[in-house]
């Protein structure tokens, strides 16, 4: 009877072993897919003008990289002098410098790597180069801008924000440099604290 016992209670163990083993290998003890691990700030770098405004976008992010939806988030600018920032990411200029900008989780208090907001003088003209050119289907073209205050003085360093009038056409990054991808034709503008430069044109062939 002792032996039918002892195999018995070996069964149960072995049972309990192996549930515990599917239970880990099915993902038992996997994170919480909504707790924030990290949060993204996008522009990572940014310009504006003094009472200009730039806006600020977070994306907040569980451990294995995947966006959690929507967190509240408190938004921080190191430097208030330079530059305040409220509730919802918008960024406005107060004087020229540099400053932080950082959101973080109200939930748990994961904070972003800081990202940077240079406030400029007030901009009077920005202009763009070239003003009319033709590449082909894969090719890519540099834009450069030059922004100037309101006294006529180049503003260095500036950072500007770039567009195509249509992406299905020519696309443009951040510094400036379009990529052919459809015939046609688009118009590149740049832009700093609400000026805009005249729009280039920009021709894509076969």
């Amino acid at each position: 009877m002792t032996t039918h016992r002892n195999i018995a209670s070996l069964l149960t163990c072995a049972a309990a072993i192996a549930m515990m083993l599917v239970i880990t290998s099915c993902g038992g003890s996997s994170s919480d897919p909504t707790a924030v691990s990290s949060i993204v700030v996008i522009p990572s770098v940014s310009s504006t003008t003094v009472n200009g405004h730039q806006a600020f976008t977070a994306n907040a992010l569980n451990s294995d990289g995947n966006s959690v939806g929507t967190v509240t988030l408190t938004w921080t600018s190191s430097d208030t002098n330079v530059a305040t920032i409220d509730s919802g990411g918008m960024a406005t200029g107060k004087s020229g410098g540099t400053t932080q900008i950082t959101a973080t989780s109200t939930n748990n208090g994961v904070a972003s790597p800081a990202v940077s907001l240079t406030v400029f003088p007030t901009v009077g003209s920005v202009s763009i180069t070239p003003i009319n050119v033709t590449i082909k289907i894969g090719e890519q073209q540099q834009f450069t801008a030059t922004a100037k205050d309101i006294n006529g003085n180049s503003i260095a360093n500036a950072v500007f924000n770039w567009s195509s009038s249509f992406s299905g056409v020519a696309s443009i990054d951040t510094n400036g440099k379009a990529t052919g991808i459809s015939p046609g034709t688009v118009l590149v503008t740049a832009s700093i604290g609400g000026v805009s430069s005249p729009m280039a044109t920009l021709n894509i062939t076969p």
